[in-house]
C-alpha cells in the first residue's frame, strides 16, 4: 500500500493510506454501515429461526448507527460546515486527521 499522507501529532509522525481525511472518514461510515447491514440480516435470521439468540445483537445494531455511523459523518462535515459558516477556511488536513484519529483511538480504547 502506498502511504500518500502523513500527519504529525506532538512529534509523532503518523502516515495516513488515504488520499484524504474525508476518504478516511468515508470509509469508517462505510464499514460502520456494512456492520450494522451484518447485524441486521443477523436479527432478521434469528427472528426467523434459523440462528440462536445472540443476547446484546439489537443493542449493537443501534450503537452501530448512533456510536458508528452518526460519529464519523459529524467529524467528516462539522469542520468544513462551521469553517462556511464562519467565512473561513476549513480546518487543514492534520487538525482534521488529528480528529478522526482520536476518535477512532477512543472506540478502540473505550
Amino acid at each position: 500500500m502506498e502511504w500518500r499522507r502523513m500527519a504529525r501529532l506532538g512529534g509523532l509522525s503518523i502516515a495516513c493510506p488515504y488520499r484524504s481525511v474525508r476518504e478516511s472518514l468515508a470509509r469508517m461510515v462505510a464499514l460502520f454501515l456494512s456492520m450494522e447491514a451484518i447485524a441486521l440480516v443477523a436479527l432478521a435470521l434469528q427472528a426467523i429461526g434459523i440462528i440462536p439468540q445472540l443476547p446484546g445483537l439489537g443493542w449493537a445494531s443501534i450503537h452501530f448507527l448512533t456510536i458508528g455511523v452518526a460519529t464519523q459523518a459529524i467529524v467528516a462535515t462539522l469542520p468544513f460546515l462551521i469553517a462556511a459558516k464562519r467565512g473561513t477556511q476549513p480546518p487543514n488536513e492534520r487538525i482534521t486527521f488529528a480528529l478522526w484519529l482520536g476518535l477512532n483511538l477512543g472506540f478502540v480504547l473505550y
